[in-house]
């Protein structure tokens, strides 16, 4: 709960940083990966921490070729999606990833609408689908 407590202040802080200055500083990443790692080692079996290491470098490269290189998404968010595996259990990965990127298809609808061209500031939406995924509402499947 404390480690859930504190993955939501990181995520909030980048959220906040993202969207006031554009940017998604390492140091809160970091500390997000090193807060995965030492839940993952003190709280999982050995092989559900390198499952959730694997699927960290795969959501990282993944987000990279697909993301990051067309021009997408930046760095910060890349390392925010792929970091989710570290936190998260298996059951809970793809419904964080799918209300993630539901959130953010939203707020891209909504910018078009007012006529905004700036991109989308990914964090939020991470932030948001880590806040539903972790609370698990009424309304989300279990």
């Amino acid at each position: 709960m404390i480690l859930t407590s504190l993955w939501a202040v990181l995520l909030g802080s980048c959220a906040f940083w993202d969207l006031k200055w554009g940017k998604i500083p390492n140091l809160c990443t970091a500390a997000i990966g090193g807060c995965g790692l030492i839940y993952k080692f003190c709280y999982s079996r050995w092989t559900d921490c390198v499952t959730s290491c694997i699927l960290a470098v795969t959501i990282l490269l993944l987000g990279y070729l697909f993301g990051y290189l067309p021009g997408g998404l930046g760095a910060g968010d890349v390392k925010l999606l792929a970091l989710a595996p570290m936190i998260l259990q298996e059951r809970q990965i793809p419904v964080f990833l799918m209300t993630s990127l539901i959130i953010a298809l939203f707020m891209g609808v909504i910018k078009i609408l007012l006529g905004k061209k700036h991109m989308i500031r990914m964090a939020v939406p991470v932030f948001l689908g880590g806040l539903l995924t972790v609370v698990q509402p009424f309304f989300l499947p279990v």
